[in-house]
């Protein structure tokens, strides 16, 4: 099995993690506080980035990991388009490698979605408990991003399935 890190990957973490950390040190941590940890961060160079990165990343994979337990069960439940029973058998050499292009194409755009969904849903209420320390412009802003976010989940893991479901059928003539 071969494991590709590519932009769409990374951004699949980086997208969420970022968001998620903002929200998270915007509320724990005050104005100076946090200019003396970027300062610290300047001073430092390429291992505090490193270590940032890397800290965000994380915080994308855990994002992942939340949406793949929620979101995708829920979506489960709720989706019109099915998969295909059975489409693993029209596999062969011959469109193994078409199949494979489009089905992770459109599972990374899904992925992107939906992780940032959940890390914008989250923030937004973690920012909400504390409403009276965030302008309500912010709040305003993280709700119609979480609806935007949440609509393009839902077409996201609409075109995996029906990818899914023409190479079905194309695969049944």
């Amino acid at each position: 099995m071969k494991f590709e890190i590519n932009v769409y990957i990374i951004l699949v973490f980086l997208v969420p993690g970022t968001i998620l950390l903002s929200a998270i040190g915007y509320l724990a941590i005050d104005q100076a506080t946090l200019e003396s940890i970027l300062q610290g961060l300047v001073e430092n160079g390429f291992d505090s980035v490193l270590i940032l990165l890397t800290i965000i990343l994380t915080t994308g994979t855990i994002v992942d990991s939340v949406r793949t337990v929620i979101v995708d069960s829920v979506l489960k439940r709720i989706s019109n388009s099915k998969l295909p029973k059975d489409y693993l058998s029209k596999l062969d050499k011959d469109n193994l490698e078409v199949f494979k292009l489009l089905t992770d194409q459109s599972q990374v755009y899904y992925r992107l979605n939906s992780n940032t969904f959940v890390s914008i849903f989250i923030a937004d209420i973690l920012l909400a408990i504390k409403c009276f320390a965030v302008p309500i412009w912010i709040n305003l802003t993280l709700l119609i991003l979480t609806i935007v976010f949440a609509i393009a989940t839902l077409g996201s893991k609409e075109v995996v399935n029906y990818v899914m479901n023409q190479f079905f059928k194309s695969n049944n003539k």
